[in-house]
Formats: structure tokens, C-alpha cells, sequence
């Protein structure tokens, strides 16, 4: 089943360097308050990443913590009070460790 739900330019990345090799997760705002997302994975040693997309691991309890904060600021940016302030939101951003 294809949807095809408006974008809104407005994206956010992870880049996540575990113990067991880097995860780098693309994520989009689509269809309003929804949210698309691309995991790509890279083993140790590896020289890229690639599709992790035939596993059904979407993120892991620290990259949460940054799709939270995100949450929060598109809910508080573009949601709240009909604002749809995009640009507002673009304008920060997570910077910090979990």
C-alpha cells in the first residue's frame, strides 16, 4: 500500500557511532505529524553505509532522545496553534550527547 503524504522540506539526521558498528538515520516530517525515516548502517571497518531497511529495527533508546526533542519542537514550531512556522523550526536543533 503507497501513500503519498505532502513533505515539508523540514528533515532531521542522526549520525549514532555504537558499539557494534554507526547508524545514520534520515528522518522527515511527512502527512503533517508523521514521521518518515531511512536507517543506514555501517559495520566496524566498513568504508560505507548501507541500506538497513530488511531489519525491523527502526532506532534505539538514544536516538529517542533526539527524535523526542525534534517532536517536541515541530509540535511547538509548526502543530501548535495552527503556527506551521517551518522555518522556525529549521532554526535549531539537538546538539548534545545522550
Amino acid at each position: 500500500m503507497r501513500h503519498d503524504f505532502p513533505v515539508y522540506g523540514a528533515a532531521f539526521l542522526i549520525l549514532h557511532e555504537a558499539n557494534d558498528g554507526s547508524f545514520f538515520l534520515l528522518n522527515w516530517w511527512t502527512g503533517e505529524n508523521m514521521l518518515g525515516s531511512r536507517v543506514f548502517y555501517q559495520a566496524p571497518g566498513a568504508e560505507s553505509f548501507s541500506d538497513f531497511a530488511g531489519s525491523r529495527i527502526a532506532c534505539c533508546v538514544w536516538e529517542l532522545e533526539v527524535m523526542k526533542h525534534e517532536r517536541d519542537r515541530w509540535v511547538r514550531e509548526v502543530l501548535a496553534g495552527g503556527k506551521g512556522d517551518i522555518a522556525a523550526y529549521l532554526q535549531g536543533g539537538f546538539d548534545g550527547e545522550v
